[in-house]
């Protein structure tokens, strides 16, 4: 781009048509400055385009992994829910028999998992809340944990 005014000196003179004609020199440098920078761009467009296209087509393929792995996953559960459903019926079923048992009750308060029941008298009636009670007598006390006695610190104390 050439930096010289296309103005001549003659006319540079007279000041109205000076003026006029350096405003339409710099109008003239800005609208080549703004061409050059379209001519730039425009020649940019196959390459941006080009990395645009790239950038897609790896999107694409993060996206087909992901519903690949949706479809594993899916897969996976749905293989997951029968059993897991058998084995609730099973177990359902199997504390239904443990509750139904003698003394079972008992062992639910006494290990506190009688939730949200209010105790009942165990199935052998007052005979077996003494029985029980008899059985709370029989084990022994539980001891505290020992604990070692605090020594003295080694080595000159000094007070800070």
């Amino acid at each position: 781009m050439a930096k010289s005014s296309r103005v001549p000196s003659a006319v540079g003179s007279i000041p109205v048509v000076g003026d006029l004609m350096k405003q339409a020199d710099e109008q003239a440098r800005w609208l080549q400055d703004v061409l050059e920078q379209n001519t730039r761009l425009v020649s940019q467009l196959p390459a941006t385009m080009k990395s645009f296209n790239d950038s897609l087509e790896r999107f694409n393929q993060t996206v087909a992994r992901l519903d690949r792995l949706v479809s594993q996953i899916e897969r996976t559960t749905a293989a997951l829910i029968v059993p897991l459903e058998q084995l609730s019926q099973r177990m359902e079923r199997l504390a239904g028999v443990l509750n139904e048992m003698p003394g079972a009750g008992l062992v639910r308060r006494l290990t506190g998992l009688q939730r949200g029941a209010e105790p009942a008298e165990p199935a052998g009636g007052a005979e077996g809340v003494e029985r029980a009670a008899g059985a709370a007598r029989r084990t022994p006390p539980r001891t505290p944990p020992r604990t070692r006695p605090r020594t003295p610190p080694s080595g000159p104390v000094t007070n800070k």
